[in-house]
């Protein structure tokens, strides 16, 4: 890209790293239609080509894990509008896809692998993309722009990471929440689903899509802003351009004024004595000294500055109250170093009970009462929770009501714990808060089994996705092993 600061449209001066990044959220909102031109236009036919290709290799999360590997080559995608707008031309859709060597060169293959993770990569692509050197010579120019910006360029790095999370759980928060507000699972339970179904994998995709659209604009150009203040501050391009508008000014119309001034300081001097020549003459060093030293003295080189600023009467202090302030200094520092230890400690038991409960991922905005699943088609009808509750739950499956027959066989295992192992679950119970009681309170085998089915109902009753054969009548040999013929001795 050819850069002339003549023809930049951004008003530059020297402005600290803070202001910089300002300044390129100020360039996303004035021209974000550009940019999401650029970005619905070559960055979703990306998306839709991953994802053509993992549901050909049959692996639904390798689409959404490339979606996620390429942001580089969105940045340079989106810099080429930013880039272009930015020194005075009209971005333009049919000039990127021009540029495509241009885009997919010049050190995208490097930033794909080794500095796949590099923090300063917002500002490394402008210097890749605009500059266009290589080798050494590249080597030193990205350590000389990075001088004073890799702090910030990190810290922008966090904000769009936390961001884009943010915007990306409030985008799944909200669709889960009219979809499944009683969705409950745990991670393994999460895999589980997103091998059988490929439409969470697809709704995932989307969400992360909605939060990258809204957060990649921004950190491209606000890398882009820390790049144009790096450059100002090293070329001076704030004053290149000034000179240019007063060379615009003066061969506009300043050149006519400066003839006239010339020709009138011809004239005027015409009228005096003839010039005499006078040889220079060197004053005497300490004169030159004495000289240099009263000009300085003078007031147009003095500047007087009046501060200020509260300072504690100084009043004599006995040794007493010198002793008693060292004290309360000391107490004040104990005390401040406690309540660090207690907010210390604080996280470190909000973190354990995190680790506790396994990192559950829960969408529950209203309490259910989940000790007693509702049902639906038919399920209403009362299950006997007698010995022939098995063969049941058996012949409902067998029949293809999946729903009906592991609803039958979650109420009997309810009944089941009450009455052999004396474990009464609350109403307000959560399919969680069982697989807790029984790990806890009852022997393993059984626990195993009550485990087992209740991650087979939860994903029956809340994702809509029916277990394996096999391992429903696995789950139905085990129940019978630990709970009918238990129960029979």
């Amino acid at each position: 890209m050819n850069v002339d600061v003549s023809n930049l449209a951004v008003h530059l001066r020297r402005r600290t790293p803070w202001e910089a990044l300002d300044l390129g959220f100020g360039l996303v909102r004035f021209w974000r239609r550009h940019a999401y031109a650029y970005w619905f236009a070559l960055v979703v036919p990306i998306w839709i080509l991953l994802f053509a290709v993992a549901y050909i290799l049959g692996d639904w999360t390798l689409g959404l894990l490339l979606a996620w590997w390429l942001k580089p080559l969105y940045d340079r995608i989106l810099l080429h509008a930013f880039g272009r707008a930015a020194f005075g031309e009209t971005p333009k859709v049919t000039d990127a896809l021009k540029d495509w060597r241009h885009i997919l060169g010049r050190g995208l293959l490097l930033q794909l692998t080794l500095l796949r993770f590099d923090s300063f990569r917002a500002v490394r692509t402008a210097v890749w993309y605009l500059e266009g050197q290589t080798g050494s010579t590249r080597a030193r120019r990205m350590s000389v722009i990075a001088a004073d910006n890799r702090g910030h360029s990190l810290a922008l790095l966090g904000a769009a990471v936390v961001f884009e999370q943010i915007f990306f759980f409030a985008l799944a928060g909200v669709v889960l929440m009219f979809v499944a507000p009683e969705l409950d699972f745990a991670p393994q339970e999460f895999l589980e689903l997103l091998r059988e179904s490929p439409t969470i994998v697809v709704s995932i995709a989307l969400f992360y899509f909605g939060a990258v659209s809204i957060v990649e604009p921004v950190y491209v150009a606000a890398g882009f802003g820390l790049y144009l203040n790096r450059r100002v501050h090293l070329e001076g391009w704030d004053i290149e351009i000034a000179f240019k508008r007063m060379a615009s000014r003066f061969a506009a119309g300043g050149a006519p004024v400066m003839s006239v001034f010339i020709l009138a300081l011809a004239s005027y001097s015409g009228h005096g004595d003839a010039a005499v020549p006078v040889a220079p003459q060197r004053l005497p060093e300490a004169a030159t000294t004495n000289t240099i030293k009263r000009v300085l003295e003078s007031d147009a080189f003095r500047t007087t500055e009046v501060v200020s600023r509260w300072t504690q009467e100084s009043n004599p202090v006995s040794s007493s109250m010198n002793s008693t302030n060292g004290l309360v200094q000391w107490l004040a520092n104990v005390t401040e170093w406690i309540l660090w230890g207690v907010l210390g400690g604080a996280v470190a038991l909000i973190l354990y009970a995190v680790f506790r409960s396994g990192w559950r991922i829960r969408f529950d905005p209203q309490p259910m009462l989940r000790g007693k699943p509702e049902t639906s088609d038919g399920d209403d009808q009362v299950v006997s929770l007698s010995v022939d509750l098995l063969n049941e739950a058996r012949g409902q499956w067998n029949l293809g009501h999946a729903r009906l027959a592991l609803s039958a066989l979650y109420r009997g295992t309810l009944a089941e714990l009450q009455e052999q192992f004396d474990l009464l679950l609350p109403p307000s119970a959560t399919e969680q808060d069982i697989i807790d009681a029984v790990v806890q309170r009852i022997p393993k085998e059984p626990a195993d089994v009550v485990r087992d089915m209740v991650s087979m109902w939860s994903m029956v009753a809340y994702a809509a996705v029916a277990p394996k054969s096999a391992d429903v009548d696995a789950l139905f040999a085990d129940w019978e092993k630990v709970f009918i013929r238990c129960h029979g001795s």
